[in-house]
């Protein structure tokens, strides 16, 4: 009920969050309307991938000042995997 333009704008300053707490290196990318996938390929130097879910799921829920008077949730899953070849594979 807010628009398109509200629906951008409040994507857009997801996604500013989300490489707020990204770790160096990684890549977000947007997958669907509104699904983001984050790739990182270390965990060097990076909070535990529990602690970056927590982290995010805190910082998003915070509000959009300026955008609407929603509330965002957010789901998070997390993939480990040692082969990146694989996680090529799952990402398409």
């Amino acid at each position: 009920t807010y628009g398109h333009r509200t629906g951008d704008e409040l994507l857009a300053r997801i996604a500013r969050r989300i490489e707020e707490e990204a770790p160096e290196g990684s890549t977000l990318a947007r997958i669907g309307g509104d699904e983001f996938v984050l790739v990182f390929s270390s965990l060097r130097n990076s909070p535990s991938p529990s602690n970056l879910a927590s982290n995010l799921i805190s910082k998003l829920a915070r509000p959009y000042p300026g955008v609407a008077s929603v509330r965002i949730g957010a789901s998070i899953g997390i993939y480990s995997a040692k082969n990146p070849g694989l996680t090529e594979m799952l990402l398409r």
